[in-house]
């Protein structure tokens, strides 16, 4: 392992659903929204498709809460 490599440390969810509402409403450019935050624009486009993954296991949850009860 390299001692010197240093990763960002993960955002929290909070965080995470506040940059997620910033890049839906689409009034600033990811490029607007890495330099405010100094977030990276790579890790804004992982966090948008988590939180559209996100979306889209709540409405599948939500139109199928019988199935899932029998599991």
């Amino acid at each position: 392992m390299n001692p010197s490599f240093r990763p960002p440390a993960p955002l929290g969810d909070e965080a995470q659903d506040i940059l997620y509402a910033q890049m839906k409403a689409g009034q600033k450019t990811l490029g607007e929204i890495s330099a405010e935050y100094n977030v990276s624009i790579a890790r804004l486009e992982a966090i948008r498709k988590l939180k559209q993954v996100e979306e889209s296991f709540k409405r599948f949850v939500s139109a199928r809460p019988v199935l899932l009860s029998r599991l």
